[in-house]
């Protein structure tokens, strides 16, 4: 290594060409780097998705949901089934463990679901494929003072024309329900005719085609022969004929039905800012650049501006690529003050030219590991951000070190290539040693098979990738750039802040030789007391996070510039009354609106208005369930707490009859003070008794409220009982559901294809004929060969019955899903669940014994993200403890070297105790960081400690000359990463909401872990020789040396 160090050195081409080719990299990767929202997640899934149409979640459950599960449930690297049932349509998701093989995995469901032949006939082709994860980038509203029909038209227009002229994925329309062709008989021309509506869907069948016949001749002189009767509109369905079976005479279709394009009949209103809408949401796949595509979407949303109708206009809001367009400017102005703020500290500990080429080399880092983005397929998301900001304490350690170690030496030997070699030389062991050992760290997030660790690779690649080019910049690079450096001759540009320096560096001397070294030899004689104090110091920010005066949470939920609330009424709520609730929902949010502004009408700016900065709000109703969304600008999150609004909107609102569900959400996740369970049973009414049970545990505990249940709410249905007299004329069950739910439900007779979707043609009753129950009685049903249809009630009578709303199922069991919040300052996501499982799962099992429950959503993907990472962590801190324990040839220094690294949490603790934050994931991963700092820290300590033993010194000389001729780097190293990172720390925006924790545990953990680099380890080290002493006399027999103690007391 020595020989490499010394070639760089006197070769300065070759140092300067290296970092000419690494900053051009950068540049020209930085044209090719990707932003996402967040990385793609590996799901490891497949959907298979079944439609069947008319049919109840029962019916999907039992004849869909059961015999696929049972089909696929033998496969092997199945981690999980999960299924869905709702009206018409079932969803088997089935998660498979991270090693296996998805593509092969699909091609064999595929296989199995062809091969099952116990699916019910009518089912739609099944839908089979790899789960996808889409970002949704943006959404668009088309809203005017116009009829919903026109919007919706001037929407397909929008969203064909953005996906075929942008690069946009995919684009979904929001808005009136989908085009169809409705053609309706009524009961009265059934029996007039005789037909059954089976009958009327054959003839169409037969007459409209299109269908190849052929072709005549060869070669080029080929033609092809193909009959094309196909209907495509309400008229070319009129003259479609149909026999009677009571005259037996043609008639025309048109004669007896009412044909038209219509829209399906789903209860739908959409409002934005008052007005009616339509909407598009934008979505981008796995691999696509995130601000190329919304600036594509920008310009053709201009253009098609342009031309739409003055009464018309076009918006595009809850604009996710603001976020991170947001958080790279955040984090890059911030960058740039830290580095000034560097720069200029630099320059009072070292010099200006050495002060220039430490800053530089810290961008030569962050440049060669952007080069390497684009070739990894690395985007800069949410995530990926933060490591360039993580690492930045090593990275400045490394140049500092370097830089500092080259500086000592020109003072002492003067300038030149051997005082550079020198310096290098000096430092590079503990250097490389320190940042092998954070790459270690790091090298886990690479190997993560969970969805959540899954997220932690563009992290650790960049951490890993940084960290070597920092090696090569601080060893190969800057060194060269000091050669021709002479220590006391400033350059006219430096002689303005000669003096200051002079006098900075002069105060610092009293620091060292007046505070720093008696208080040393003081920490050094009372070894075991500074440990004790430092040990106390541990305690007690255990006790701030015990006590919870600290809160902590794995993941928190990242408050969202917007505010979600969601109803959901239940079934058979008419449509004026979802009208009315979805009115009472706008106007409960105006009323708190002047309250909220008249508390918080001070904004930062003083000229603000808190009602312009509530940007957008739109309204919507979905069948069964409303809906109301609130855009906030970013500027309302720096002067009102989002909570606050919704809390203040949610008690105006207060109870809404007749709605199962209400809930109100201001983050991405949903509460951050709430849990999910999925409690399992044999059946709906075992679910319901266990989740009674549950729920009786639980509401009288303390801290404990809004108990919900997420279950299919039993629905009313009508079942078909044969009377004696249908029984006698050979009447069947099956053959009369069929018929009545092609009349009420509707049978599709032909789909037809379209430039961006098709449309289905339906055959069934009129609306007036299939809203009352006298209707379905008097219907006219086919009885066999019967020749004359006959009423339904005369063979058949109609039941009440209940049928859930919906059926979920897991694993073959079915679920209900328990949502249950409480008191952050009373509980934490872990003690709840200890006490459910300790003291509440006992008593509810001795009355249900089959009574089961699992963790859902986020708390379970914690719960196997945190196995994870203990079994990877483990085999690293040993491979860490490894490498420093060959580094320094010794089995007891790599602890006193890890010794620091709990402090960086102790600091990390009592750092977010003064900022009034619960530490979280971001919070580790910056003790981590910190930790990267420490450990480079201790070892160049203890590399200088070592060398001067090895001249001779006697070790407690040694610590006091070791740890005084580091205290400058470390010192340097500690406020210079305290200070990149201060204007992050005061950053008001809501952007630095991810960040701010991450910054305060690095900053304020490597500020603590300095006072114990510098103190706690020298008498670590002292300590470390008492136990070397007393083995050796328990070994020997050989009376321990007590003249370093009076050494000690004399130092």
């Amino acid at each position: 290594m020595n020989k490499i160090l010394h070639w760089f050195v006197k070769n300065p081409v070759t140092s300067n060409l290296l970092m000419a080719v690494i900053l051009l990299g950068g540049v020209v990767a930085s044209f090719d780097l990707k932003t996402q929202i967040f990385p793609p997640a590996k799901l490891n899934a497949v959907d298979v998705t079944i439609e069947y149409d008319g049919a109840t979640p029962e019916i999907i459950a039992r004849n869909i949901s059961i015999p696929v599960e049972n089909a696929l449930k033998n496969i092997e690297g199945i981690k999980n089934i999960y299924s869905f049932a709702v009206e018409e349509s079932g969803t088997t998701t089935v998660f498979f463990y991270s090693d296996v093989d998805i593509d092969k995995k699909v091609s064999e469901i595929k296989r199995k679901i062809d091969a099952l032949g116990s699916l019910p006939k009518g089912i739609e082709r099944p839908q089979i494929a790899e789960t996808k994860d889409r970002d949704r980038i943006l959404d668009i509203a088309i809203h005017g003072n116009v009829d919903l029909e026109a919007l919706t038209r001037i929407g397909e227009e929008v969203k064909n024309r953005l996906i075929s002229e942008t690069s946009a994925s995919d684009v979904k329309l929001f808005s009136a329900p989908k085009r169809e062709i409705s053609i309706e008989v009524s009961a009265d021309d059934l029996r007039r005719t005789g037909l059954t509506l089976k009958d009327i869907s054959n003839a169409i069948s037969v007459a409209s085609v299109n269908v190849p016949a052929g072709s005549i001749g060869h070669g080029s002189n080929q033609i092809s022969i193909r009959g094309n009767e196909r209907a495509y509109r309400p008229d070319d369905f009129e003259y479609i004929s149909v026999v009677s079976k009571k005259t037996g005479e043609k008639i025309l279709l048109g004669e007896i039905a009412e044909i038209k394009f219509d829209r399906k009949d789903v209860n739908f209103i959409s409002r934005f800012n008052g007005e009616n809408a339509s909407g598009l949401e934008v979505f981008i796949s796995e691999g696509q650049d995130l601000l190329g595509v919304r600036e594509e979407i920008g310009h053709k949303i201009e253009e098609i501006k342009n031309r739409l109708p003055q009464n018309v206009g076009i918006t595009i809001w809850l604009d996710d690529s603001k976020d991170i367009a947001q958080r790279l400017t955040m984090l890059l102005d911030n960058a740039l003050a830290g580095l000034c703020l560097v720069f200029f500290v630099l320059i009072l500990f070292l010099n200006l030219k050495l002060a220039f080429w430490v800053c530089t080399g810290i961008v030569i880092s962050f440049t060669g590991g952007i080069w390497l983005l684009p070739a990894f397929d690395i985007s800069l998301n949410h995530l990926s951000t933060f490591a360039f900001l993580l690492i930045l304490g090593v990275v400045v350690d490394d140049a500092i070190v370097v830089g500092e170690s080259v500086y000592n030496r020109q003072q002492k030997n003067g300038p030149g290539a051997k005082s550079a070699f020198l310096g290098v030389k000096d430092v590079w062991k503990p250097v490389f040693l320190g940042v092998l050992t954070t790459i270690a760290a790091a090298v886990p997030g690479l190997m993560f098979k969970s969805i959540i660790g899954s997220f932690l690779y563009d992290i650790s690649f960049i951490i890993v990738a940084v960290l070597c080019f920092s090696l090569i910049e601080s060893l190969l690079i800057l060194p060269c750039h000091l050669v021709t450096h002479k220590p006391g001759r400033d350059s006219r540009l430096s002689y303005i802040i000669k003096m200051p320096r002079r006098q900075f560096q002069k105060g610092l001397r009293v620091v060292i030789l007046m505070i720093y070294r008696p208080l040393l030899k003081k920490a050094v004689v009372w070894r075991y007391f500074s440990l004790s104090v430092f040990l106390s110091i541990a305690v007690l920010s255990a006790g701030l996070v015990i006590s919870g005066k600290v809160p902590m949470q794995l993941f928190p939920n990242m408050v969202e510039g917007q505010i979600i609330t969601s109803i959901s009424m239940n079934r058979g709520t008419t449509a004026e009354e979802m009208h009315s609730t979805m009115l009472r929902l706008e106007q409960s949010f105006e009323s708190v609106l002047p309250a909220i502004i008249s508390d918080y009408d001070r904004v930062q700016d003083g000229n603000a208005s808190l009602s312009s900065l509530i940007k957008n709000r739109a309204s919507f109703i979905v069948d069964n369930d409303i809906y109301m969304l609130v855009e906030l600008d970013s500027d309302a999150l720096k002067t009102i707490p989002v909570e606050e609004i919704e809390s203040r909107w949610q008690k105006e609102l207060g109870v809404v009859t007749n709605a199962k569900k209400v809930s109100f959400a201001s983050s991405e996740d949903g509460d951050a003070n709430s849990i999910s369970l999925k409690v399992f049973g044999a059946s709906s009414e075992q679910i319901t008794l266990h989740v009674k049970a549950l729920k009786q545990k639980l509401i009288s505990t303390n801290g404990i409220f809004n108990f919900t249940v997420t279950q299919g709410t039993e629905q009313k249905e009508f079942l078909i009982d044969l009377l004696p007299e249908g029984i006698r004329l050979g009447a069947n069950v099956s053959s009369i559901s069929n018929q009545l739910s092609e009349a009420f439900y509707g049978t599709r007779v032909d789909r037809l294809p379209g430039v961006m979707e098709t449309m289905d043609v339906n055959l069934r009753l009129p609306d007036s004929e299939r809203l009352y129950v006298e209707s379905v009685e008097d219907f006219p049903v086919k009885i066999l060969d019967q020749e004359n249809l006959v009423p339904l009630s005369s063979v058949a009578t109609l039941r009440d019955a209940q049928t859930p709303g919906y059926i979920e199922r897991i694993n073959g069991r079915q679920v209900a899903t328990v949502n249950v919040n409480f008191d952050e300052d009373q509980w934490t996501r872990f003690e709840l669940l200890g006490v459910i499982n300790d003291l509440y799962l006992p008593g509810i099992r001795s009355e249900f014994p089959n009574f089961s429950y699992k963790l859902d959503g986020d708390a379970e993907e914690e719960d196997e993200f945190l196995s994870e990472s203990f079994r990877l962590y483990v085999i690293f801190f040993f491979v860490i403890y490894a490498i420093l324990a060959i580094g320094s040839n010794s089995y007891l220094l790599p602890f006193v070297i890890l010794t620091a690294v709990p402090f960086g949490l102790v600091g990390a603790i009592l750092g977010h105790s003064l900022f009034g934050l619960e530490v979280n994931a971001f919070s580790i991963m910056g003790v981590l960081a910190a930790a990267g700092v420490v450990i480079n820290d201790n070892l160049v300590l203890i590399d200088q400690i070592n060398k001067l033993k090895q001249k001779g010194l006697q070790s407690s000389v040694a610590i006091l000359h070791g740890s005084i001729s580091r205290f400058r780097p470390i010192v340097l190293t500690s406020l210079t990463t305290f200070l990149g990172l201060l204007p992050i720390l005061f950053e008001t925006s809501y952007q630095a909401q991810f960040v701010i924790p991450m910054a305060i545990s690095l900053a304020f953990g490597v500020v603590l872990a300095t006072f114990v680099t510098l103190l706690l380890i020298p008498s670590l080290y002292e300590i470390g020789l008492d136990i070397s002493r007393f083995i050796s006399f328990f070994r020997n027999g050989v009376e321990p040396d007590k003249s370093r103690s009076t050494i000690q007391t004399r130092m």
